[in-house]
């Protein structure tokens, strides 16, 4: 008993106060044993930060889709090209010759 008395001397009191030991506790808990830990939680804001990237660069990409999409639609010289380049379509009595080129 007496050298508890003496090891209870050496210890500050302030790691005797329980709400203090029950915050630290319970600090280190949520860092480091809870589902949402705090390395958890900044790979999820990462993640979110990618992903707005993303949706800034996939808005920039619908932008320039539908400006496209409105030029082609109001030129009729710019739908025929489109047409015959990509859906190789042909006007009527119109033969179409694909040249292909072996390269050795």
């Amino acid at each position: 008993m007496n050298s508890f008395i003496h090891w209870k001397n050496k210890v500050p009191p302030i790691l005797y106060n329980k709400y203090l030991l029950t915050f630290v506790l319970f600090s280190l808990w949520m860092i480091f044993m809870d589902h949402n830990k705090l390395p958890t939680q900044y790979g999820l804001r990462l993640q979110i930060n990618e992903m707005s990237q993303e949706q800034d660069r996939l808005r920039k990409d619908i932008g320039e889709v539908r400006e496209k999409v409105e030029a082609i639609s109001s030129d009729i010289k710019l739908q025929e090209k489109v047409a015959r380049e990509k859906y190789h379509m042909k006007r009527p009595n119109e033969d179409v010759y694909t040249i292909i080129s072996s390269e050795d």
